[in-house]
């Protein structure tokens, strides 16, 4: 049956990407959630049919809430004009999770274009008027903030923010987005009393400075923001606040690597380099060389993948070991079969805790080729 269903999404892949010809991908540079892109509307094998992929004998029908006529319903609410490739992967998660699950389902997909109020307020009552009662939403922060008031009679999983960024956040939103803040808690402990940050004026950099310079005002020696790959770096050369600090690379994976790459040349010798999650990416290996990584620690929060289910994203496309969207969707799915007892048993080991996903953190070193957790006993939790 698995083998049946494998088949058929590869049927499905190929009218994606027909469809998706002319979407312009976002760089390198946007993975730090400054979405842009565009999409199609809904996910189809034939012209008029949803998704009902695989059978399963073992479905509980009695469940109440989302399941249907057998069917476990879901619906994909994205902003594709804001979120872009993101909705395809997060798609490609929600599918990869449920063949791995082996069972019936139908799942749609409801572009509201962008995050206005309207727009999703019509695709929510579109959402309810077919019967759908779990929605999977990956929006920004102004989207999720508007889905916060907007919720009332279904279970909403929003996969990219944390609930402590939502002011009253609604008891019918599970959240899964990282917890930046604790990793950054961790990786202090690493950095000595001379702290440098670097930047690039986006919110998400300027949420994570901001947060170091709160726990750590009076050790911040220099600042600087990079808002372009060109800037000129000569203020690297004999900048005495640089050598032997804990430099913090609050900014995404080119600019962070140019600035890496780049210490060595100006002779900076820092005490340690320090990066959240923004960094934990393969690529990070092509743009660096061997010695500019020597110190290069990064905070990691995706943990364990089911073999099988990653195998599954892979054909799909995804990359679970390095997306933590992807990884934050498989545990909300994970979730929803749990509540709905269609499986008791959870394949992660993150618990939801006050309608949030509670994330481990291990700080991992950027060795020779690969990340490698650590072996100091101390955070690998």
């Amino acid at each position: 049956m698995r083998l049946l269903s494998m088949i058929l999404i590869f049927g499905l892949l190929s009218h994606l990407n027909a469809i998706d010809m002319s979407i312009k991908h976002p760089p390198s540079e946007m993975i730090m959630m400054d979405f842009s892109d565009d999409g199609e509307d809904m996910i189809l094998i034939e012209d008029s049919n949803l998704i009902d992929i695989g059978i399963s004998d073992n479905v509980n029908t009695d469940v109440s809430g989302f399941m249907s006529d057998d069917n476990l319903k879901i619906a994909l609410l994205v902003p594709k004009k804001i979120i872009g490739s993101h909705s395809n992967s997060v798609s490609n998660a929600i599918i990869s999770y449920l063949i791995f699950k082996d069972t019936q389902f139908q799942f749609e997909v409801f572009d509201c274009v962008d995050e206005m109020e309207d727009s999703i307020a019509q695709k929510l009552a579109e959402i309810k008027a077919n019967g759908y009662s779990f929605v999977i939403a990956p929006m920004t922060q102004r989207g999720a903030e508007v889905l916060n008031s907007y919720v009332s009679d279904m279970l909403v999983f929003i996969p990219t923010i944390n609930r402590e960024n939502i002011y009253e956040p609604n008891n019918n939103i599970i959240f899964g987005g990282l917890d930046y803040k604790r990793q950054l808690d961790v990786l202090l402990s690493y950095a000595n009393e001379k702290i440098v940050l670097f930047g690039d004026g986006s919110r998400l950099s300027n949420e994570l400075s901001s947060y170091i310079k709160l726990q750590m005002q009076e050790d911040i020696v220099y600042e600087k923001e990079i808002k372009n790959i060109r800037t000129n770096l000569s203020f690297l050369k004999k900048n005495k606040n640089l050598k032997k600090s804990s430099i913090f690379l609050n900014m995404p994976i080119i600019k962070s690597s140019l600035l890496a790459s780049q210490f060595r040349q100006y002779e900076v010798e820092p005490h340690v380099i320090l990066s959240s999650q923004v960094n934990y990416n393969p690529l990070l290996f092509k743009l660096t060389q061997v010695k500019d990584r020597e110190f290069f620690y990064i905070a990691n929060s995706i943990s364990y993948y089911d073999k099988e289910l990653k195998d599954i994203n892979l054909v799909l496309g995804n990359n679970p070991d390095y997306s933590w969207i992807d990884y934050s969707t498989s545990i909300g799915m994970d979730y929803v079969f749990r509540i709905n007892s269609l499986d008791a048993n959870s394949i992660f080991d993150e618990e939801i805790y006050d309608n949030q996903i509670e994330y481990k953190v291990r700080i991992e070193k950027a060795a020779k080729a690969s990340f490698e957790p650590l072996r100091d006993g101390r955070f690998n939790y």
